[in-house]
């Protein structure tokens, strides 16, 4: 997922963007864990998207 993460391009948009605190993302795409594609927006239309990183191994 790391490699989908880096390939959607959200992370450099975000760390070019110097977000801060309470700044909003920007939008990105990528495959859960059964391989289907998720949008950031999709979520988001439902309501609030709360986005957690867990470091470690699984």
């Amino acid at each position: 997922m790391t490699r989908a993460f880096d390939a959607s391009g959200a992370g450099q948009a975000a760390a070019q963007s110097g977000l801060n605190v309470g700044d909003l993302a920007p939008a990105f795409e990528l495959d859960n864990q059964d391989g289907q594609l998720v949008r950031s927006a999709d979520l988001l239309a439902h309501g609030t998207l709360l986005i957690t990183f867990f470091r470690g191994h699984w």
